[in-house]
């Protein structure tokens, strides 16, 4: 996606804006440093000699002087696509300095870097004191390396709030060792700023009216095309994107929900990407096999830490089905031989068109539960992080192939 001159300067804005108001009732925390975690600003150059690299790394590295200051880690990490050594750099410069804020996409980031922080705390904190004999000192006399208690004063996270990263959060919470604050930033890609995260509920933000005209697809009836002023309260609409990049009517795949209303300006939140399962026409969106899979997970007490939905074509005369990639928390319990048989039901419950093709149509197959290997998805996000810098849960995969990045323990039907 092209980035230029005007977008840059718009981009600048939208920061200075949103840091303003997301520090309002947070004044402690502009003493403190922000962990933020980004994508490789610079990869390389095209053909045509016009560098390319990550939105997130480059939002940084074009912002403004006194906010590259706050950084924990220097922007110079970014780069780093050796990831050991990126994991490496990144903890070190965090250990050394007082965080009070974290930014970032999604809670894969930090998880993995929190995780790596922990395997390696002796040596961590030995390199930390050659490098800062009063900072090391004070970790050293740690006796759990939580980030609570390595940054007391963390207390604020800015971060995509959305329904299908939920069960992700409290994950994030347990790790930290209490709760914090989270506020959405908005939902921001690499075409533009969608919103402004910038709403007293924390979830909603401001359409970015003023760098980008909006077009919104009702979402139960595709061929009604809305004005942001025609837009309705707790309806859903599908985002299309003019863009002074070019980008002309871009449907770009987001989903939102109208929240409420500042004067005539509608309040939107992330609602879920235009992203499903079609098997067999029953067209179960991502937050709603999502949704399904909590319930299951709640329902049989397990502890996971990721899953994807993907199709399965078995051979003939079988019926097509899903199947789960699951990877089970190392502190779960055993999966319970009916796990496929409790989701099964959640989803019937939540997706009416599952329910009708399982048992009115016959053309789906109880799903599977595959268990794959402890770890495989943080070996599956280091491969990702190195060069998205943020990368998304992949809760849907519509190509089988995707299972062959990992290994199935044993499989649950």
């Amino acid at each position: 996606m092209p980035v230029t001159k005007e977008r840059i300067q718009a981009l600048k804005t939208e920061f200075l804006i949103w840091m303003r108001l997301t520090l309002k009732g947070h004044l402690k925390d502009a003493l403190g440093k922000i962990l933020y975690i980004a994508g490789p600003y610079h990869e390389g150059v095209t053909e045509g000699g016009i560098p390319y690299g990550s939105i997130s790394g480059y939002l940084i590295y074009k912002g403004p002087e006194w906010a590259k200051k706050r950084l924990a880690i220097p922007i110079e990490v970014f780069n780093e696509f050796d990831y050991e050594r990126k994991l490496y750099l990144m903890a070190f410069h965090a250990l050394q300095t007082n965080i009070t804020h974290l930014g970032f996409t999604t809670s894969i980031e930090v998880l993995l870097l929190f995780d790596y922080i922990r395997e390696h705390w002796e040596q961590l904190v030995e390199d930390v004191v050659m490098a800062n004999p009063r900072r090391g000192k004070k970790l050293k006399a740690l006796s759990d390396p939580k980030p609570a208690a390595i940054w007391p004063k963390l207390r604020l996270a800015n971060c995509f709030m959305t329904e299908t990263s939920k069960i992700y959060m409290q994950t994030l919470m347990d790790v930290i060792g209490r709760d914090i604050v989270v506020r959405d930033p908005g939902i921001n890609a690499s075409e533009g700023r969608i919103s402004l995260g910038i709403c007293d509920d924390r979830l909603s933000g401001y359409p970015a009216v003023y760098n980008t005209f909006f077009e919104f697809q009702d979402y139960r009836d595709p061929e009604r095309i809305l004005m942001i002023h025609e837009l309705e309260k707790e309806h859903h609409y599908t985002i299309i994107l003019t863009t002074s990049e070019g980008l002309y009517r871009y449907n770009t795949g987001d989903v939102v929900e109208v929240t409420g209303f500042q004067n005539k300006l509608p309040q939107i939140r992330f609602y879920q990407r235009d992203h499903f399962l079609n098997l067999v026409g029953e067209l179960a969106y991502e937050r709603e096999l999502v949704r399904a899979m909590e319930q299951a997970i709640e329902q049989t007490g397990i502890k996971v830490e990721g899953f994807t939905f993907l199709p399965n074509y078995p051979a003939s005369p079988s019926r097509p089905r899903y199947e789960v990639l699951l990877e089970l928390h190392p502190a779960s319990g055993p999966p319970p031989n009916n796990l496929s048989a409790v989701l099964d039901a959640s989803l019937m419950e939540f997706i009416t068109d599952y329910r009708q093709m399982r048992n009115e149509f016959g053309r789906l197959d109880a799903p599977a539960v595959s268990i794959i290997k402890q770890g495989s998805w943080q070996e599956l996000n280091q491969r990702r992080i190195v060069r998205a810098g943020q990368p998304k849960y992949i809760h849907i995969a519509k190509d089988p192939a995707f299972r062959d990045n990992f290994s199935v323990i044993r499989t649950l039907s």
